[in-house]
Order: C-alpha cells, then sequence, then structure tokens
C-alpha cells in the first residue's frame, strides 16, 4: 500500500542507494510469511529492492482483489482529489 504525504514522498527520502551488482534479478521477489525466515527475507526484499511480492499471508483472495481495485480507482484520480481535506 502506498500512503501520499502532502508534499512528494521522494522529499523525505535521504539517500538514494545504487542496487549491488547482485540485486538484479529476473522477476518479482516473494515472501512466504508461512516460513521462519520471513522477517529478515521482508527486510532484504525492502533493501535491496523496495518491493515483494508477500504470500501465504492468510488474506482471502476476494480481498485482495477488492483492495486491488480499490487502490487503481484511487490512484488514478488526480491529485487535488487524492489530498485529505485540511
Amino acid at each position: 500500500m502506498v500512503v501520499l504525504a502532502s508534499t512528494p514522498a521522494v522529499d523525505h527520502i535521504p539517500l538514494l542507494r545504487s542496487p549491488d551488482p547482485g540485486d538484479y534479478f529476473s522477476g518479482m521477489p516473494v515472501v512466504d510469511l508461512s516460513s521462519p525466515g520471513a522477517p529478515r527475507a521482508i527486510a532484504d526484499a525492502c533493501e535491496r529492492f523496495g518491493f515483494f511480492k508477500l504470500v501465504n499471508h492468510g488474506v482471502a483472495v476476494d480481498t485482495m482483489e477488492r483492495l486491488e481495485s480499490e487502490a487503481v480507482r484511487f490512484f488514478s484520480l488526480p491529485q487535488a482529489e487524492r489530498t485529505a481535506p485540511a
């Protein structure tokens, strides 16, 4: 999920790190939440790639599909409509 701030999110990132040579991959990093190593795998994926796919999280498929649909609808709105009133 992405949360929009009143200023561009990139303004809050002090450094942008170049990827390490081993950080190139042919697919989406996948983290299995049922694995004992899940916390470390999440941290690694965030540090190396900035994103990952989470599996075995227990959220129903229909719930995930609705969330994705609502996120697409929300992010397709103009910026002014996404900003909460002050």
